[in-house]
């Protein structure tokens, strides 16, 4: 039977998605400072915070998957992880609060295939 492994993201890792790039600038400079202050937080995994509209990504299906925490740009005026909650999409996206809860074991058990359109083909 396989076992549920921690997630490969450290406590306090940021990773930032779909996002204008003003708002990428911002991250960027304010990255480090955020995750340090959020490696002293009781926080159980990292944090993912995308833009809106919300785009399909990598990053945030693995961030689901991981049952990290999902948040909304506005979580960068604050980074602070006492506010992750009242940021975290969970309107827009059930299934990250779902899977956060569950401990990153929402798609547990499902092969995940992800398709790539690089090369233009209709359909695909």
């Amino acid at each position: 039977m396989p076992t549920h492994s921690p997630s490969p993201c450290s406590t306090g890792t940021v990773e930032c998605t779909s996002v204008e790039e003003g708002t990428r600038a911002i991250f960027q400079r304010q990255k480090q400072a955020m995750e340090a202050a959020l490696s002293n937080a009781p926080l159980p995994r990292a944090v993912c915070v995308t833009g809106e509209p919300i785009r399909r990504t990598l990053k945030l299906l693995m961030a689901v998957a991981r049952g990290d925490w999902v948040v909304g740009k506005k979580w960068l005026e604050s980074w602070d992880a006492s506010t992750l909650e009242e940021h975290e999409l969970s309107a827009p996206l059930p299934g990250c609060r779902v899977a956060r809860l569950q401990g990153g074991r929402a798609l547990h058990g499902l092969h995940v295939v992800i398709v790539s359109n690089l090369l233009g083909t209709p359909g695909l």
